[in-house]
């Protein structure tokens, strides 16, 4: 049930001072991806059911400070903050050997919180998917809101983030020591 809150607040990572202030970079970023759709019938002969809902934790890139890389024996997702030529923000998932599933950038640094739209929206030779959104959070919002609604951090808290159906976050907290479950939309 969602990802356990880091006490405020994250650990700073390397500096990616292109978008942050020195020492307030996030080490990692959490990535989740909703109704991305797979493609009927599949074109690359071996596509997986996409990931929606599952919550990435997506570590800083060593020696690359404004990129953010997981990879396991199924997926792969980048994000960046300073993708090159004019500046963007851009997600990617793929899968392992690299099919395509979502891709999306936008100018400039992005906020905590964004959402994504996938710009796959047909299916074609290289692609698993299509549609669907992806939200890129560092909890810097979350946090926020658990401080100034006064709700505990730390190992007893948990939180998952959504996009609602008008595409607004979501924030749901939970914590069966403190007997809360709360959901809170952010526009």
């Amino acid at each position: 049930m969602g990802i356990k809150l880091p006490k405020p607040y994250y650990d700073a990572g390397a500096d990616c001072l292109t978008c942050f202030a020195a020492n307030t970079t996030p080490d990692k970023v959490y990535v989740r991806f909703f109704l991305v759709g797979p493609c009927v019938p599949h074109t690359p002969p071996a596509c997986k059911v996409p990931p929606n809902d599952r919550v990435f934790v997506v570590p800083q890139q060593v020696g690359f400070p404004c990129n953010y890389d997981y990879v396991d024996a199924n997926w792969h997702v980048q994000f960046t903050f300073n993708l090159a030529g004019p500046h963007r923000s851009w997600l990617s998932l793929t899968d392992q050997p690299g099919w395509l599933y979502f891709s999306d950038t936008i100018p400039g640094c992005m906020p905590d919180g964004h959402v994504f739209h996938n710009s796959y929206v047909a299916c074609g030779a290289l692609e698993c998917a299509s549609g669907g959104i992806g939200i890129v959070s560092w909890t810097h919002e979350a946090l926020d809101l658990m401080s100034k609604l006064v709700i505990p951090t730390g190992d007893t808290t948990f939180m998952e983030f959504f996009a609602d159906d008008a595409n607004n976050n979501v924030y749901r907290f939970a914590s069966h020591y403190f007997r809360m479950n709360l959901k809170i939309k952010a526009d």
